[in-house]
């Protein structure tokens, strides 16, 4: 999120029109969650497995829930799905730059 606010003040500061079409929104949307998902896969799991889904909303308060999260150690990370989220955000930050420079470009053509 730190380069993609950097990216967008390069931008920004070399005068291109920074505005973002649905597509590269979709394509941030999509990343943000699978990396989301990431991050969450083994608490939920571990939710589901444990039967705490039922107390969702007490989770907190529970004692078995905190004791089961205290010894939790997680045996493995999706980085497969990581680094696919990864790759669309990237991929929606090339489509805006190479638009945001096309359009620069077709602005300072002179007229004939």
């Amino acid at each position: 999120m730190i380069a993609l606010g950097g990216y967008f003040l390069v931008l920004f500061n070399k005068g291109y029109a920074v505005r973002m079409r649905r597509s590269e929104w979709l394509l941030m949307g999509i990343g943000t969650l699978l990396i989301f998902i990431t991050f969450v896969w083994n608490f939920a799991r571990m939710i589901i497995k444990g039967g705490f889904y039922s107390r969702f909303w007490a989770l907190t308060a529970d004692p078995e829930f905190q004791r089961c999260v205290a010894a939790f150690v997680p045996s493995s990370y999706n980085w497969p799905l990581f680094i696919m989220g990864e790759v669309l955000i990237f991929s929606a930050m090339v489509s805006l730059g190479r638009r945001a420079k096309q359009m620069s470009r077709q602005r300072m053509q002179p007229c004939p």
